[in-house]
């Protein structure tokens, strides 16, 4: 289990393509226990939760089943999943 009390999510959504559908994802989120910050992006969607709480599966499952092809964020120049090179 992690020490930090919070974590971040970096989320790839190719098919988040108009403003409704950036407000029905944020909203999906927002409902999750444990979830305490979202912001969308161009294509993606950062999130901002609790590990304890909520498992990043969870998040990544709940955008699946409101029909977002939702996946870890791949950094091009790091290779790690879920994080953005700075």
């Amino acid at each position: 289990m992690s020490t930090h009390a919070f974590e971040e999510l970096d989320l790839a959504v190719p098919n988040l393509n108009t403003a409704e559908d950036e407000a029905k994802a944020g909203k999906i989120l927002q409902k999750l226990r444990g979830v305490e910050g979202v912001r969308i992006i161009e294509r993606g969607i950062w999130v901002s939760f609790r590990p304890a709480t909520i498992h990043h599966d969870a998040i990544i499952d709940a955008l699946q089943k409101g029909g977002y092809k939702a996946s870890l964020f791949q950094d091009s120049e790091t290779g790690e999943m879920g994080s953005t090179s700075v």
